[in-house]
């Protein structure tokens, strides 16, 4: 694989895990895509995987506001008006 693309593989395979059931590998796949995102500099796959974080974890998590904000913050960033769209939505229903 190639190193750029570890981070967007992360984030699908957080994505997949979440649709089979596993919240856990979901949620620990999301955390690794930012993790490698932000040490590759790769702003997008960030902030999906942040979006999704804030999107599923439990709502008691102190995290799921940081995660949303920053995921905000980096699609403002990119200009990515649809991003912004569901982050702001997303933001809305309370998160």
């Amino acid at each position: 694989m190639f190193s750029f693309a570890e981070p967007a593989a992360k984030l699908w395979r957080g994505c997949e895990a979440w649709l089979s059931g596993d919240a856990p590998r979901a949620r620990a796949a999301w955390r690794d895509c930012v993790a490698l995102a932000m040490a590759k500099g790769t702003a997008y796959e960030e902030a999906r995987a942040r979006l999704e974080l804030a999107r599923h974890l439990p709502s008691e998590d102190p995290s799921r506001g940081a995660h949303l904000t920053r995921a905000l913050e980096r699609f403002e960033q990119m200009g990515t008006r649809d991003d912004v769209a569901r982050a702001k939505v997303l933001r809305g229903s309370g998160v």
